[in-house]
């Protein structure tokens, strides 16, 4: 890529179900240069992502996804626990190497 288009650059990491103890890929994103965006981590559930917002008072929010049962409390749990670190990793505090070195398997 040459000139701007780096700018264009985001990053995402994924976290596999075998590193968080949740059922289902999670995925983290990191703050987007220019564009005004809040800490946030997507859940893939079957192709289709759920959006997670990590609000500034440290609160969740989302529309939880539909027929999940106990694995909504397994999600919230692995964000709770994992906040810290993934708040490091969304604001470039951390690579996705220290990030995935840091996440504590719930």
């Amino acid at each position: 890529m040459k000139g701007n288009n780096f700018k264009n650059i985001w990053e995402r990491s994924s976290i596999f179900p075998s590193n968080s103890g949740v059922p289902y890929k999670i995925w983290v994103t990191t703050k987007q240069r220019g564009r005004k965006y809040i800490p946030r981590v997507k859940v893939e559930i079957e192709g289709i992502f759920y959006t997670l917002i990590i609000l500034s008072n440290g609160n969740l929010k989302w529309k939880e996804p539909p027929g999940l049962g106990k694995d909504i409390e397994k999600i919230i749990t692995f964000v709770e626990v994992n906040k810290d670190a993934i708040l490091n990793h969304y604001k470039g505090k951390t690579s996705s190497v220290s990030f995935a070195n840091k996440i504590i398997k719930i």
